[in-house]
């Protein structure tokens, strides 16, 4: 696997996130996104193979580190990495873990009430926009957004998303808060505006 180093600044106390690292139902609020198996994904990564040293140290596995380092009494800074010295080269682990570091960032900031999800993957042409809303994250591989709703839009693509050539991507959308009427109306709104980007 190859090495990287993955961080954060989130607006939220040292504890808290440290919740969020170590209680399933806070975890499933901000990692990956709904699907059948999430519950046990999240039970293996973060508790059977997790070693927990409190406050500031989860070791998952043999070759992940979560360091939670406090920057303020408000904010705390989050940092995974894997051993060895990035090379820059394009690693879907790694920039898993840079939506989903973005995803906690979010839902520490502005989300509300339960969370769910929306998960499209395919060949896509990064140069269409996925959301015309203001950028929450920008990186190689990923660009975040907010739309008009308040929801997280996740564009994850191989390539970079400055590219104008097909490449696969997934679409990850984050709501919080809706009821099931409200999440069935964006439910059918992106899936035919998958349509048009795939």
């Amino acid at each position: 696997m190859k090495p990287f180093r993955v961080e954060t600044t989130v607006d939220a106390p040292q504890a808290l996130v440290w919740r969020h690292f170590t209680e399933p139902e806070l975890i499933r609020q901000w990692f990956g996104w709904d699907h059948e198996g999430l519950s046990d994904e999240i039970q293996l990564i973060f508790l059977r193979d997790a070693r927990l040293s409190p406050p500031d140290r989860i070791a998952l596995g043999d070759d992940h580190l979560i360091t939670l380092t406090a920057e303020s009494p408000t904010s705390t800074t989050v940092r995974i990495e894997s051993p060895g010295e990035p090379t820059g080269e394009y690693d879907a682990i790694e920039e898993g873990w840079r939506q989903f570091l973005e995803q906690l960032r979010f839902l520490l900031a502005r989300g509300h009430g339960a969370r769910r999800t929306l998960f499209f993957q395919g060949v896509v042409n990064p140069a269409l926009r996925t959301d015309a809303g203001p950028v929450w994250h920008r990186s190689r591989h990923l660009r975040m957004t907010v739309d008009g709703s308040g929801h997280l839009v996740a564009l994850a693509t191989q390539a970079s998303v400055d590219s104008t050539e097909p490449t696969d991507a997934t679409v990850t959308v984050s709501t919080f808060g809706l009821d099931d009427a409200g999440f069935a109306a964006v439910e059918e709104a992106w899936a035919d505006r998958w349509k048009s980007l795939s």
